[in-house]
């Protein structure tokens, strides 16, 4: 029923507005926007042309690394695969390399690439341990997991009464 019901508000709703405004996002788009946003164009075999067949390039530079502004001061995401409760938890990644948090983006800056040992061989980039196979019969490739957007110090009320003009997402 919540479905349907949503489904018919979402026809009858007005477009989304354009131009330059803040963007507040419920915790459901969150999850989607960090991970398409976020985890897919900091793959290191993505950005080194690997993926460029199946999935696409991204707009990512080994060059970005250590100065590229992603975001504003606040945007801190975590590669943390040892957080015992989340989808994608392991302690050794499918290269045998520990599992450890490690900031990909911090304070708005990129720090590091999602990119298992096969992939930092290529480069002088520091990465992550996320090397994954599909199966045994597969190499490992890089693959995020656990990407963690930390949370500030504001509430959602604090949040929404900051915007002036803007817009509330959900999925």
């Amino acid at each position: 029923e919540r479905i349907a019901d949503q489904a018919l508000e979402l026809l009858s709703a007005p477009n989304c507005p354009s131009g330059t405004m803040d963007v507040v996002f419920a915790p459901d788009q969150m999850i989607l926007q960090v991970h398409e946003s976020i985890g897919h164009p900091l793959e290191l075999d993505r950005i080194l042309g690997d993926e460029r067949n199946y999935a696409g390039t991204s707009f990512v530079m080994p060059d970005m690394f250590g100065s590229y502004r992603y975001g504003s001061e606040l945007l801190n995401i975590a590669f943390d695969p040892t957080v015992t409760n989340e989808l994608a938890s392991y302690g050794y990644d499918d290269d045998g390399q520990p599992a450890t948090k490690e900031y990909i983006i911090r304070r708005g800056i990129l720090q590091r690439p999602l990119g298992g040992t096969t992939s930092r061989a290529r480069t002088d980039l520091p990465g992550t341990a996320n090397a994954r196979a599909s199966g045994w019969d597969r190499p490992p490739i890089d693959r995020m997991a656990n990407l963690n957007l930390e949370p500030g110090d504001a509430t959602l009320d604090e949040l929404i009464r900051a915007v002036e003009h803007g817009v509330y997402m959900e999925t």
